[in-house]
């Protein structure tokens, strides 16, 4: 196996569908309001879920500070679980088909802080329908996701030659 780590702009194609985990992030706005429009059931769910897990939130945070450490730990550890209950809710699933054509936009890797580790692309052409429409599509997704995808490179759009100023 050889090991490939693309430029920025590099752009390709979906050899086989792929699917990822879309997270509701500013960045992947414009595609999770496509999707949300597209498919209103789905995210009525999460809302819902979200809107229980948020009065639970604020249960856990007009708890009076206790005076014993044991409870007020306690009182901690639910909220940070709770915490960690709601980044979880806030994504979705989504399959592009093969065929899809993407270019690497934003490549992102740190050491130490893999969770956050990803790749955005510019979605140019898909035959997905609710993302088969005008206008920028730009998203992320976990390396883990990205590490899945079937691809075929595309060759780099030919540009003319600027000859400079003409006399």
């Amino acid at each position: 196996m050889r090991l490939f780590i693309p430029e920025i702009g590099t752009r390709l194609t979906l050899e086989e569908p792929w699917t990822f985990t879309l997270h509701k992030e500013h960045r992947n706005d414009t595609i999770w309001e496509k999707l949300r429009a597209a498919y209103p059931d789905a995210f009525a769910a999460i809302d819902a879920e979200m809107t229980e897990a948020r009065e639970l939130m604020l249960e856990y945070r007009s708890r009076p500070i206790s005076r014993d450490p044991a409870t007020d730990e306690r009182n901690m550890e639910q909220f940070r679980a709770q915490l960690e209950h709601m980044q979880g809710i806030e994504k979705i699933d989504v399959t592009l088909p093969a065929g899809t054509e993407l270019t690497i936009d934003r490549l992102y890797i740190r050491k130490g802080i893999s969770d956050y580790s990803s790749v955005s692309f510019n979605l140019n052409k898909t035959d997905h329908e609710a993302l088969n429409v005008k206008g920028r599509k730009r998203f992320w997704a976990k390396l883990e996701d990205v590490n899945r995808l079937e691809y075929l490179p595309l060759p780099e759009p030919e540009t003319a030659l600027d000859e400079g100023p003409t006399p």
